[in-house]
């Protein structure tokens, strides 16, 4: 891996695939996304709680929870490639089920959205 990109993946015929500055704020996010708070020995506020989340996705009118959860995950202050938050919103799918939006933008003008499902099935 180079100090250009991100890291690199495999694809569909095992070939390694060279990952651009967008695609690695991606990998960034997602990442940070997917680790427990207090799980990174040198940064123990990293990290989102993800545990909490889904307890939460059954409650009834949880969604500005779920939305302070990920607002707090994602503290430009803690992750220092974020240099914004543009959107965040959760919205119920179903009882069990909440959707999430997430728009932010990186310190080099990257892009990233994705909406994602946060369920206690």
């Amino acid at each position: 891996m180079d100090l250009e990109t991100g890291d690199p993946y495999l694809d569909e015929n095992n070939n390694t695939v060279k990952v651009d500055s967008a695609c690695a704020f991606g990998q960034i996010i997602d990442g940070l996304l997917n680790c427990q708070p207090g799980s990174e020995l040198l940064n123990p506020f990293y990290g989102f709680d993800l545990n909490t989340a889904i307890r939460q996705s059954s409650v009834p009118d949880s969604e500005f929870f779920i939305e302070s959860l990920i607002t707090e995950a994602l503290d430009p202050e803690k992750e220092k490639l974020i240099s914004k938050i543009d959107m965040i919103q959760a919205w119920r799918e179903n009882n069990n089920t909440m959707k999430v939006y997430i728009a932010v933008t990186s310190i080099i003008g990257e892009t990233y959205s994705a909406e994602n499902e946060i369920s206690a099935l």
